[in-house]
Formats: structure tokens, C-alpha cells, sequence
């Protein structure tokens, strides 16, 4: 049976990791290190990365480590060792289709429509989810408006408006405008992926 094309880009992206200099990725500010691990933080959850394997794992409630799933590998992979060694962060935030003309509104909107079909019913839950992510409320357009941190250093702003009699229920992700200097462009919509998925997990434990 042929591998999972997801899982090959995963084990792809590890094999780069290892022959990396990591004395680059010791320099990166917002990364820290130990003999074994580095360690970042991820959509609400600590990361550590092992030195000698390459596994990108997370921590669970309970303390244990479990391997990351595709979306959040690539993601962290992308900050160790593509980020511009200066990357800062603006503190203002587009829509992802902003970064990129090839991207329109209504490639926004599809990829975010199931997660809104589904919060619109569980508002509340999604509000606790938010705020279990280590959320803030921001104070942006939408029905419901939270500051969720991406990582420590680089947050994002989720939207969502609720249906009416005229349109269907609405959710987008606004990103940092320089998070192009932390990851590629395709890997701003695995880490929305993740960030997404994630919230569905911890409001669907809350509802």
C-alpha cells in the first residue's frame, strides 16, 4: 500500500530537520534549547523537538508527549529552520488571502465553512475553546473576536459572524502581515489547519 503523501512530506521535512545546523536554530530569539530538545510553543500547547531524532511532539494535559500530526510538524519545522534569524512580528494582522493575490476572499471562506457551520450552533463552546487555547477577547469586527496564540511570539485573530436570514455563518483567521519571515505561504494554511482543529477538539471536551 503507498504511503500517505502527507505522512512522506512529514518524514521529508524531518530528514531536512536533522541535517540542519542547529546552531542556527539555537540563534533563532524565540526558540529555546537544551541538551535534547528544543522547545517552542504551539496553538496552546508546549512543542519540544528532539535533537538527535528530528520528532516534533506535544504535550498533553495529563504531561505526556505525543507525536505531532502532519499540520503542526511542518509548522514548527518551518519555524526552526526557515525563519529569518531577525523575524519580528508587526502587530498587524491581514487575512492569509492578503499575503498572496493567487488567494481570493472566497478561498478564505471555503476553508474555514465547516468550522463555522459547526460553531454557529456551539458558540459558547467555541468561546471556551478560545479562552482553553490561552485566548484573549480582541477587540475586532465579528460576533465573537479572539487573540489565539499561533505561537508566544506570533498570535492570530479569529473571526466569526453568526448566520442571519441573508448569509450563512462566517469564520477567517487574521495573521501577523510579516509571518511570511517565520514559514512558507502553503504553511500558513497547515498551521490555520491545526489551529482550527484544535479549537473544534477542546470546544467539542467543553460542550
Amino acid at each position: 500500500m503507498a504511503r500517505d503523501n502527507y505522512e512522506i512530506a512529514k518524514e521529508n521535512a524531518r530528514r531536512y530537520f536533522l541535517t540542519f545546523d542547529q546552531s542556527e536554530v539555537e540563534a533563532r530569539p524565540f526558540i529555546s534549547f537544551g541538551e535534547r530538545y528544543f522547545y517552542t510553543a504551539f496553538a496552546g500547547q508546549n512543542c519540544r523537538v528532539s535533537r538527535q531524532t528530528g520528532t516534533v511532539e506535544l504535550q498533553q494535559p495529563d504531561g505526556t508527549w505525543t507525536e505531532a500530526g502532519f499540520s503542526a510538524a511542518l509548522t514548527v519545522y518551518d519555524l526552526l529552520c526557515y525563519s529569518r534569524p531577525d523575524a519580528r512580528a508587526s502587530g498587524e494582522f491581514v487575512t492569509i488571502g492578503q499575503l498572496n493575490n493567487v488567494f481570493t476572499s472566497s478561498a478564505n471562506s471555503d476553508f474555514y465553512r465547516s468550522h463555522a457551520r459547526w460553531f454557529n450552533d456551539h458558540q459558547d463552546a467555541l468561546n471556551a475553546a478560545c479562552r482553553q487555547m490561552g485566548g484573549v477577547p480582541a477587540d475586532t469586527k465579528g460576533d465573537i473576536s479572539w487573540r489565539l496564540p499561533m505561537t508566544d511570539f506570533l498570535p492570530v485573530i479569529l473571526q466569526f459572524w453568526e448566520a442571519d436570514e441573508e448569509f450563512p455563518p462566517s469564520l477567517t483567521l487574521l495573521v501577523d502581515s510579516r509571518i511570511l519571515d517565520f514559514m512558507h505561504f502553503e504553511t500558513i494554511w497547515y498551521a490555520a489547519g491545526h489551529i482550527m482543529d484544535r479549537l473544534m477538539l477542546l470546544a467539542k471536551c467543553s460542550d
